[in-house]
């Protein structure tokens, strides 16, 4: 079961993200910063239950709910909110599938929620979830069954075409896999689920053992999907397939027609591929397995392999995800040197895709103001402004590292800025109770984040910070000679005088009147 979380708020999103993955580790899970993230997220993945901000910039949340419902009718939409905004959302909640949350509920309450929401889903699917593996498994068997007649180059009759849930007038789109180095094995149920979920390109992903060791994955849809499209699944299957074996993981996508009746073909022409092509950790779209090279220049796949390793880049940009796109801007630029042609075609339009991602990103997000006097995007136009093509691929890994490094320094600021508020208050109001609970609903967060964020910031948790300001405005007032140890206690947020006693003690070693003696 596919869950999106969306809010503008990055740290909302990472919040609930790490917390559901904690407490309901089934649950696969998609974070976007916005609803312009989410949507690339909802064009090639198949979401059950969308967690959204209901009031964002350049996209609301009601104007996103309405376009997952065009795509999957049976979502369920959980609506996060905060003080203030039901009015704002309460014409969507009645709708059928429709909750709303505030952003300051309790963890439990937040993973509560999203285990009804699901078993309400296994509930209108009619099935337990016993009932529901079963399904999958008998399912599995008579698809391979009827697999292994098709490959045995049988006719697509109309009962075995049935069964694989293919059309007759469709050709096949195939992926190619191959694992170097697994930890674990993955069972045929478990990446069935991965594939049904990452491989949207295909209807009803089914898959078939290859002699060599590697596993096709194959499919139909009603339209070709184009480069673009594959490799956003082929990315997707290769990074979960990467996650589940703990080992080196290759996707490729193969975008050429495959007959039904030639599927056989097909397969023994991708075994023989396979005994020349080198190993090559990532994922690509080719329209064939030939990787020898002709009269010394690029061959046709290492260029898809460098273009589709770029063009993987801009969605891994606009999802903040620096790691992944550092990997897919090595990949892209893997092997050129120094002696590279300047005219080189392949060279140029690596650069060029990538630059542009950059520029746009850029301008879009207004951040030119904010990079290094040192960063001119000037040169990213024209690529014959740097001595050798190392050179401007340098110079292009350099501007992605001031993009990703604004961000972090924003979300930074904003986690210093709600820590010095936090701080600001809690220095005025020491005689009050200063629960977790109040601060956050005061401050307009969930407790849990709030207090993983101050101690990120301040190095001690809440708790640990308050006491220790009342420890210190306590020792101030007693160096007061008219203060009353009862009337300091009460100021600092205690209302037994007797356990202030035994606090300061722990604190300072000294019983209150004790240290107010020693101060005179």
């Amino acid at each position: 079961m596919n869950l999106l979380i969306v809010d503008d708020e990055p740290h909302i999103v990472d919040w609930i993200y790490e917390l559901l993955g904690e407490e309901i580790p089934q649950l696969t899970r998609y974070k976007a910063y916005g609803g312009v993230q989410a949507v690339h997220i909802l064009e090639r993945t198949k979401i059950d239950i969308l967690m959204t901000d209901i009031r964002m910039p350049k996209m609301t949340g009601l104007r996103l709910m309405e376009m997952v419902r065009e795509r999957w009718a049976d979502c369920r939409i959980l609506f996060l909110t905060g003080f203030g905004e039901f009015d704002y959302v309460y014409a969507a909640i009645q709708q059928k599938g429709v909750r709303y949350l505030l952003k300051t509920e309790d963890d439990a309450v937040i993973v509560r929620t999203v285990k009804e929401i699901q078993r309400e889903i296994l509930q209108e699917d009619g099935q337990t979830g016993a009932q529901y593996m079963a399904g999958r498994v008998n399912r599995l068997l008579r698809r391979e069954r009827a697999m292994n007649a098709l490959i045995r180059h049988a006719q697509p009759e109309a009962e075995l075409l049935d069964t694989l849930g293919f059309a007759a007038d469709r050709p096949l789109m195939l992926f190619h896999v191959r694992i170097r180095d697994a930890a674990v094995s993955i069972s045929e149920l478990d990446a069935e689920t991965l594939a049904e979920r990452t491989l949207t390109c295909l209807n009803q992903p089914m898959q078939v053992g290859l002699r060599d060791g590697s596993i096709v994955w194959l499919g139909q849809r009603e339209t070709q999907a184009d480069a673009e499209q594959a490799l956003r699944c082929a990315k997707d299957f290769q990074e979960g397939m990467t996650a589940c074996v703990g080992g080196k993981v290759e996707v490729s996508a193969l975008l050429k027609t495959v007959p039904l009746a030639g599927i056989g073909d097909a397969l023994e022409e991708i075994v023989r591929g396979c005994v020349h092509r080198p190993f090559a950790e990532g994922a690509y779209v080719s329209a064939d397995f030939d990787v020898h090279a002709e009269n010394g220049q690029t061959s046709h796949l290492e260029f898809q392999r460098r273009m589709t390793a770029a063009k993987s880049m801009e969605f891994l940009l606009e999802r903040g995800e620096r790691e992944m796109y550092m990997r897919a801007f090595a990949e892209a630029v893997r092997g050129i040197d120094e002696g590279a042609l300047p005219e080189d075609p392949c060279c140029t339009q690596v650069f060029l895709a990538i630059a542009l991602q950059l520029m746009t990103y850029i301008q879009r997000n207004a951040l030119s103001d904010r990079l290094p006097e040192k960063i001119r995007l000037s040169a990213l136009r024209s690529p014959d402004r740097f001595p050798s093509w190392k050179a401007a691929f340098d110079y292009c890994r350099e501007v992605a590292e001031s993009v990703f490094s604004i961000g972090d320094l924003s979300a930074e600021r904003e986690s210093a800025n709600m820590t010095d508020k936090l701080t600001g208050y809690i220095e005025s109001h020491l005689q009050d109770a200063l629960s977790l609970g109040e601060l956050a609903r005061l401050m307009h967060y969930n407790p849990s984040y709030l207090s993983r964020a101050f101690k990120r910031q301040m190095g001690v948790n809440l708790n640990q910070f308050i006491l220790q300001a009342r420890m210190r405005r306590a020792c101030t007032l007693l160096m007061d000679d008219g203060a009353k140890v009862s009337e300091v206690a009460r100021q600092v947020g205690f209302r037994d005088a007797r356990h202030f006693a035994d606090v300061f003690r722990k604190h300072t070693g000294l019983l209150p009147q004790a240290y107010k003696n020693s101060m005179k």
